[in-house]
């Protein structure tokens, strides 16, 4: 998780929240001109909340393109072992370990969440992973801001299917994400720019 604030000349500042895996490096880019100072973990206080926004991605599909970008050669069991330890922090992006933990952590995961509160709790919008090629021109222009557009190479799903993984598989993978999943049916449709997140059943 990153959070960046930008500082348009010609508006109020923003944040935007990047989770990864869900479209923020796109939504970045289309922004990218602008002047932003970035943020991790600390020094948020105080920051433009009611001005913020995230973009969300149904939690399997970001798990499994997460899993096919930063980890294919690794079983699911060790995978989640790995995603569960406390020893590699969720925040450290690089090389090995800590950079499969940072882009696979759980969205409840106490980094993920503060910052996902953050914009829930500050009055911020939500927008789809899959709809930010329509959704994304009306929540930025909501901030005063214009923007390039939304490319959707890396919204792409990647390989890895959840039909494809065993039944074993399956059913580990949908306990490890349910607290996700339990944060976002918790958000009212209202907080999402267009329409709210289509999440499957687990």
């Amino acid at each position: 998780m990153s959070a960046f604030l930008y500082s348009p000349p010609a508006a109020e500042p923003f944040v935007f929240v990047h989770f990864p895996k869900s479209g923020g490096s796109s939504v970045r880019e289309a922004i990218g001109y602008l002047c932003r100072r970035k943020l991790v973990r600390r020094g948020s206080e105080g920051w433009p909340w009611r001005r913020s926004f995230a973009a969300l991605r149904d939690p399997v599909e970001r798990f499994l393109s997460g899993w096919e970008e930063r980890a294919p050669r690794w079983e699911l069991g060790a995978l989640l072992r790995l995603l569960l330890e406390d020893r590699v922090p969720a925040w450290r992006p690089g090389a090995g370990r800590g950079d499969i933990k940072h882009h696979l952590a759980r969205l409840a995961h106490p980094v993920n969440a503060r910052f996902f509160e953050a914009v829930s709790e500050g009055g911020g919008r939500f927008v789809c992973t899959g709809q930010l090629d329509s959704d994304f021109p009306a929540v930025i222009g909501s901030l005063g801001v214009a923007a390039g557009a939304i490319g959707r190479a890396r919204e792409q799903p990647g390989r890895r299917r959840w039909e494809d993984l065993s039944r074993w598989e399956q059913r580990r993978l949908a306990e490890y994400l349910q607290p996700d999943y339990a944060m976002l049916r918790a958000v009212p449709p209202g907080r999402f720019v267009g329409a709210p997140l289509a999440l499957r059943a687990n």
